[in-house]
């Protein structure tokens, strides 16, 4: 009887042997799992890794499985998972819901520690690891149940190696003669024979791990361990079958007294991108692995993808599969039908072409269906370039930016020299009417620039116009009146039409505040700016330092209301005065020809008497005013009306 005829009548005894158990089996679909014991009774939890988050999550099947369980494997025939209680060895039968069936009471040595077990890759036989009691206990003997035996037969095979060993958990890879455990009393991964117990691989010792509790392998044959670095249990490594090497992937909870199993024996599949960063008018080489460790070729599936909306499928090339190409090149969609995957690993190639885009991050996940039932029907990718489960595969398409052609970006002003931004794009070349190949470009003079920006076969012509203006304060006309004013005329060159401002601090009274020239009147003096700006909004300041005579009031002794608007009127500047304020005006012969009260009406007087213009004399006043300590003041003096 050849092996192949051996392994299905065993497989249909199994099969027989369990039917109507009332037991519901395990989809097969990749997953980890973990027992945890607190108290002396188990949990049963699902591994994974949440993309949202990065963290490690628990997702339990049954909190509270009434039993104290450990060694336990997955049964790849019929889908159940078996262990052993380590105090009783009772060999337990545990289902989908995490439900436990006590199947019988094995005679074990009693003197041993049984923590660690996996089955083998046909269903047949559940192995554990005996170890020495205690903490420097010591793996001894490998046991051999025969689980298509009805009184689960038991070999034990002792460990030949002469060097001390501790094993919490084994996995066995994917042939059925070798197994992996992460020795814990030397920090190290080992392989052994299931057949002799001789250990065949010691690799390196390794420092960035306390403690590895549970062990598994994934459908792609990678190892996986949770354990520690320090402290409690709570990190999910990824162990190097070659090197011995451990990475840690996520954290999460806490746990304690582990051991852990997988479904491996299942369907899979990954999708990786290369390169991941791309430019417009670039290839992308999608990449869909599968791995089947079923026993047996999977036929009529169906595969689906997509990609981004402006991007052409050139090529499609299997190896190791097979399939009906129903939409591929010349579209951004991929289906395929009767899909046939060999045993093992076989691949599939995409090449796909991005035509056009702006910057964006694009993510899809392939579809695998039509899975025998047992398999959960579908499998959704996973990019393995990633430590979470069952994510999206990534790329990050680098295109030019959406912008205006012809832009007026800014003013040459004064002969100051401008900088021109272009756009900044990782990895496009530059070009600019000048001749300069950067992103940025320098200008001394008005005009039109223009920008060439080029990333992968995308180009695009930027247009800058740039306006130039000159506004120049460059001298000034200054008379002096009196101790107290200055008549002050800048001289501005300009090509446009100005708008002047003048400002000044508190105390200095500025007759004209939007003139070209004004009457600066200063009380306690000061610092008086003027400002000429075009209508373009060049501007040209200069700063005046007025110096105040000390007095606390100021009244000019001459103006001109000559209706030009510049010293139009007799002011009264009352530095320290309130709002009750008398003035009066008197002509030669003493006749009061003005009188005001109040702020607003007295402190001016515009030359008029009544409705007629006074002519040009020496006038008489005086002003009466109650200053900011409640003091009555009183002043009075000539003043020269000239027209």
């Amino acid at each position: 009887m050849n092996a192949g005829i051996r392994y299905l009548t065993f497989t249909l005894t199994f099969l027989i042997q369990n039917v109507s158990t009332g037991q519901e089996p395990f989809l097969c679909t990749g997953q980890g799992f973990l027992t945890m014991n607190v108290d002396g009774r188990s949990s049963l939890v699902e591994l994974r890794i949440d993309p949202r988050d990065g963290v490690l999550h628990f997702d339990t099947i049954n909190s509270d499985m009434g039993i104290f369980i450990n060694s336990v494997g997955f049964n790849p025939v019929d889908r159940f998972i078996y262990g052993i209680d380590p105090v009783r060895y009772i060999l337990y039968r545990i289902d989908a819901k995490g439900q436990a069936r006590k199947l019988e009471e094995l005679p074990l040595d009693n003197s041993l520690n049984y923590l660690a077990g996996d089955i083998s890759a046909d269903g047949r036989y559940l192995f554990l690891l005996g170890a020495t009691a205690g903490i420097e206990g010591f793996d001894r003997d490998l046991v051999r149940i025969d689980l298509a035996d009805p009184s689960y037969k038991l070999d034990v095979i002792p460990f030949s190696n002469t060097e001390r060993i501790r094993m919490f958990d084994l996995a066995i890879g994917q042939g059925d003669s070798i197994a992996y455990g992460f020795d814990s009393s030397n920090d190290r991964l080992c392989t052994f024979d299931l057949e002799s117990g001789e250990i065949l691989t010691r690799f390196p010792k390794v420092s960035n791990v306390e403690t590895i509790g549970a062990i598994y392998f994934d459908a792609f044959g990678r190892l996986f361990g949770f354990g520690s670095v320090t402290g409690p249990q709570n990190t999910l490594f990824e162990i190097d079958v070659h090197t011995g090497r451990l990475k840690s992937l996520a954290s999460g909870l806490p746990a304690q007294s582990i051991d852990g199993c997988s479904c491996s024996y299942s369907l899979d599949l990954e999708k990786r991108a290369t390169p991941r960063d791309v430019v417009t008018c670039d290839s992308i080489l999608f990449t869909y692995e599968f791995a089947n460790r079923t026993g047996f070729e999977q036929t009529h599936l169906s595969l689906f993808d997509s990609f981004p909306h402006q991007s052409v499928i050139r090529t499609i090339r299997f190896s190791g599969a097979s399939g009906i190409i129903v939409a591929g090149p010349g579209s951004s969609t991929l289906h395929l039908m009767d899909v046939s995957l060999i045993k093992g690993q076989s691949s599939i190639e995409v090449l796909v072409t991005v035509m056009q885009g702006s910057k964006e991050r694009y993510g899809s996940q392939a579809l695998l269906n039509n899975l025998p039932e047992i398999y959960g029907l579908e499998r959704r990718s996973d990019d393995p370039d990633t430590p979470f489960d069952s994510d999206e595969t990534l790329i990050m398409i680098q295109g030019l930016p959406s912008i205006d052609t012809t832009m007026e970006f800014g003013m040459i002003c004064n002969s100051i020299p401008l900088i021109i931004d272009g756009p900044v794009v990782e990895g496009a070349s530059y070009l600019w009417s000048t001749g300069e190949d950067q992103p940025q470009l320098t200008v001394a003079s008005g005009g039109e620039y223009e920008l060439r920006v080029s990333l992968g076969c995308d180009t695009s012509l930027y247009i800058y116009d740039v306006t130039e203006s000159n506004v120049e304060v460059v001298d000034e006309t200054m008379s002096k009146l009196g101790d107290d004013s200055l008549w002050i005329a800048p001289v501005v060159e300009h090509q446009l039409p100005l708008l002047y401002q003048w400002s000044a601090e508190a105390g200095i009274h500025i007759s004209c505040p939007d003139c070209y020239a004004s009457w600066i009147h200063g009380v306690h003096g000061g610092e008086v700016k003027f400002i000429a700006r075009d209508e373009l909004g060049c501007a040209d300041s200069t700063v005046f330092l007025f110096e105040s005579s000390g007095r606390d009031f100021y009244i000019p002794n001459a103006f001109t209301p000559n209706g030009d608007g510049i010293n139009d009127h007799l002011e009264f500047f009352l530095g320290n005065g309130s709002g009750e304020i008398q003035v009066m005006i008197f002509d030669r012969f003493g006749k009061i020809i003005y009188e005001g009260r109040g702020a607003d009406f007295a402190t001016r007087w515009n030359g008029s008497i009544g409705n007629d213009e006074a002519p040009e004399a020496v006038y008489v006043w005086l002003v009466e005013w109650i200053d900011r300590s409640g003091r009555r003041r009183h002043a009075s003096g000539e003043v020269t009306l000239i027209r």
